[in-house]
């Protein structure tokens, strides 16, 4: 049983990387031990609707979290109505959490989905911060200010 089948496909996704192919299929990359988002749109007049992120064959058992939970241990999801676009971030990421998953929005008869593909990944897992020197020198030209090599002497 499939219910869905014809349903509504707009979604973007954020992590720490991801993939977007042509036929609405989301794949998210993560690195373990990280935090990982999935943003999905949806269409205008949905805004009041309940959204949600499930599992596998999205089951009443398989539903992650909801916009009336907001909060959950692992799980936390966020609907800003303006742009139509929910996101819902799993934290701490783990190599069982790689697998199918739908973002949702209820309505009556059957829901709007987007399938989402996740694969965690293990090892580099923060992006390190590098501190960049930029040296700044005054010469004759009208803009005092350049950077280096620019401005460095010639002989």
């Amino acid at each position: 049983r499939d219910q869905r089948c014809g349903a509504f496909r707009n979604c973007s996704s954020l992590s720490l990387s991801c993939v977007r192919s042509a036929a609405g299929l989301i794949r998210v990359f993560g690195y373990e031990g990280t935090d990982v988002k999935v943003s999905c749109s949806y269409p205008e007049g949905y805004e009041s609707y309940q959204k949600y992120l499930c599992r596998n064959d999205c089951d009443y058992s398989d539903v992650l979290i909801t916009t009336s939970q907001t909060n959950k241990p692992r799980h936390s999801i966020y609907d800003d109505k303006r742009t139509r676009t929910f996101t819902t971030t799993i934290s701490n990421l783990q190599s069982t959490d790689a697998g199918k998953y739908w973002c949702g929005v209820t309505r009556n008869g059957k829901d709007l989905y987007t399938e989402v593909k996740l694969e965690t990944k293990q090892g580099f897992s923060r992006i390190p911060l590098f501190f960049i020197s930029i040296h700044l020198c005054m010469n004759s030209d009208p803009f005092p200010l350049n950077l280096l090599p620019e401005c460095m002497p010639t002989a």
